[in-house]
C-alpha cells in the first residue's frame, strides 16, 4: 500500500481538458509487480475492484491492444476506456446527454450540462468578438472549421487533433454567433470571429464532467 501511494504519483495526472488521468508511459517504467500493484490500486479508487482474472484482462485487452483500437472494459456502471495512452475511467452517470442547442445565451451564464460539464459564457480580455446572438450547440455530421490563420477541416478532425477523447467529441460546446459557429469551447477560435486586440470579447469555458 505505501509502494503503490508512492507510485501513483508518478502514474496519475490531468490531460490538456483537465480529465484525470492513469499515464501508461509511466506506468510501463516500473517493475513488474510494482505496475500490477499500483494499477490495481487506481482501480480500486476508482470504484472498480479487482481480482487477479479481471486486472489481467485490463492490462491484455484494454492496455495491450493495438494503437489504433478504441478499447473499453466496463465494470459494475463504471467504464474504463483507453485514448492516447492513457486510461480513463467514465461513469455510467455521464451517458446522460442532450444535443439540443441552447439559445438566448448572455454572458455570465454558468450551468451544468448533463453529460458536458461546466459551461460558462464569460466576458473576458480576449476571445470571440463581442455581440450578436450567442447560443450552444453541438457537433453534427459534416460540420466544418476554419481555425483563425489554419486551413479548414471537418469539426471531426480538428477535435481529433486537439487530443479530445472520442467518447466526448459529440459533446464538446460550440459557440454560435448569429447562427454561426465562433468557438469550439474554449479550445479555438473560428476564422472572423476572433475580437481585435482591446476590444470587447466573450469566451465559452467547458469543464467537462
Amino acid at each position: 500500500a505505501e509502494r503503490a501511494e508512492q507510485d501513483l504519483r508518478a502514474v496519475c495526472s490531468n490531460d490538456a481538458l483537465g480529465l484525470p488521468c492513469f499515464v501508461l508511459e509511466a506506468w510501463r517504467r516500473l517493475p513488474g509487480p510494482r505496475a500490477l500493484n499500483v494499477l490495481r490500486a487506481w482501480l480500486e479508487r476508482q470504484a472498480m475492484s479487482m481480482d487477479s482474472r479481471r486486472l489481467e484482462t485490463v492490462v491484455s485487452e484494454l492496455i495491450g491492444a493495438a494503437t489504433d483500437r478504441q478499447p473499453l472494459f466496463a465494470s459494475g456502471g463504471v467504464q474504463l476506456r483507453r485514448f492516447a495512452d492513457r486510461l480513463y475511467v467514465v461513469k455510467a452517470s455521464s451517458s446522460v446527454f442532450s444535443a439540443e442547442p441552447l439559445g438566448g445565451m448572455e454572458p455570465g451564464y454558468d450551468g451544468s450540462l448533463a453529460g458536458v460539464g461546466r459551461v460558462r459564457l464569460q466576458n473576458c480580455a480576449a476571445g470571440v468578438r463581442a455581440g450578436g446572438n450567442y447560443s450552444i450547440g453541438f457537433r453534427r455530421p459534416g460540420m466544418y472549421c476554419r481555425v483563425a490563420g489554419r486551413p479548414r477541416k471537418s469539426l471531426k478532425k480538428l477535435l481529433q487533433e486537439l487530443s479530445v477523447p472520442p467518447w466526448l467529441r459529440d459533446r464538446v460546446p460550440l459557440l454560435f454567433v448569429d447562427g454561426e459557429l465562433a468557438a469550439v469551447a474554449d479550445l479555438c477560435i473560428c476564422d472572423g470571429f476572433v475580437a481585435d486586440p482591446g476590444s470587447a470579447a466573450v469566451m465559452l469555458r467547458w469543464t467537462p464532467g
